[in-house]
């Protein structure tokens, strides 16, 4: 069984594979020079110097590469002064990986993961026809003789854990450990700032442990705030029960949380009537009179004149009435409906 360690790395080059250079941007040569690798393992090499006298540390992952012999273009790139200038080698240079010749395995993570406590998993093995893979994940779970190289794991809590991989063919394994460190989930609470609710308006707050995010808002009666950066926002209901909630996220991270929300219905406002006589009247004897009413739904009215006459059954709050002759007279009227009523008398002078 064969560890996952990096293969050693031997690079030989020299000055004489500079027999041609081309310049994009003008001629000369100015500045240090880095060397960029094309080749897909590389992390980087770089070198200071002229093309005359180059020398380069090589700084690889070869993790997962069979032992062997590879060949990598080389650019070189000055970036001195204002111009920027880039030399091809006419001959690649050879690398030779050196290590174990046995098979080998690797572990990674696969793309669009983590997210959370949730991993996938996958198992490279190289040198062997891999058909069953053991795993453990360091949280005392483990998987035995799964038949495909990728595998799903949430892990019980934050924390580190090595997660390993046996790759098998029958004959030959392979073995692989990789550290995984699980960040703490992210948090998201929803709440009333104080000193909200007034009159059914709420300031809701959404607090969260996402890094630089984004927040969508449904408020439970219909309406939405999307993409918008207030993690705090002004909304008013109409009475009734809703489920506000507020959703925190960013490109890698969407967590959400909710809130119930009672908005009571106002009181019923006490039945009241108020009397009074509409300008510019009284004219020549004659009177119009008005009755305001409040918590009196669809009333009728009833009139008395302080002459003797009345008036009752109408819908309309106001009335004319026409007096014999000049006076002061006692005047009420009376609204109601069939569960509440309200009265108010004055005196009038015509």
């Amino acid at each position: 069984m064969s560890g996952c360690e990096g293969l050693s790395i031997s690079l030989s080059s020299d000055t004489s594979a500079f027999l041609e250079s081309t310049n994009r941007y003008g001629s000369g040569w100015n500045g240090s020079a880095f060397l960029n690798t094309s080749f897909g393992y590389g992390s980087g090499v770089a070198a200071v110097g002229s093309p005359a006298h180059l020398t380069w540390n090589v700084e690889w992952n070869t993790t997962g590469l069979p032992a062997g012999a590879y060949t990598v273009d080389y650019f070189v790139t000055s970036s001195g002064g204002s111009q920027s200038r880039e030399y091809r080698l006419e001959h690649a240079s050879a690398i030779t990986l050196s290590g174990p010749s046995g098979p080998s395995a690797s572990v990674a993570i696969a793309p669009y993961f983590p997210q959370g406590s949730n991993y996938v998993f996958l198992c490279e093995a190289s040198g062997l026809n891999a058909t069953s893979y053991d795993w453990t994940f360091g949280d005392g779970s483990k998987l035995l003789g799964r038949a495909t190289k990728d595998v799903y794991h949430t892990f019980p809590a934050a924390g580190d854990y090595a997660v390993s991989c046996v790759a098998h063919d029958g004959a030959t394994s392979a073995q692989c450990t990789l550290g995984v460190t699980v960040a703490a989930p992210q948090s998201t609470t929803l709440s009333v700032k104080a000193p909200y609710p007034i009159n059914g308006s709420y300031v809701l707050v959404c607090n969260t442990t996402v890094q630089a995010p984004v927040f969508d808002w449904a408020f439970g009666d219909g309406s939405k705030l999307l993409n918008v950066l207030n993690g705090d926002v002004f909304h008013t209901y109409a009475s009734g029960n809703y489920t506000a909630s507020c959703t925190a996220k960013n490109g890698t991270a969407s967590v959400s949380a909710t809130l119930p929300i009672f908005v009571a219905s106002a009181p019923p406002q006490a039945a009241s009537a108020n009397l009074s006589i509409k300008p510019p009247f009284p004219m020549n004897r004659n009177a119009v009179f008005v009755c305001t009413t409040a918590g009196i739904a669809n009333p009728t009215f009833s009139w008395t004149f302080g002459d003797g006459q009345k008036q009752s059954g109408g819908t309309s709050n106001n009335v004319w009435h026409t007096y014999a002759s000049s006076g002061a007279y006692n005047v009420s009227c009376t609204a109601k409906n069939a569960t509440v009523s309200a009265a108010s008398a004055k005196t009038f002078t015509i």
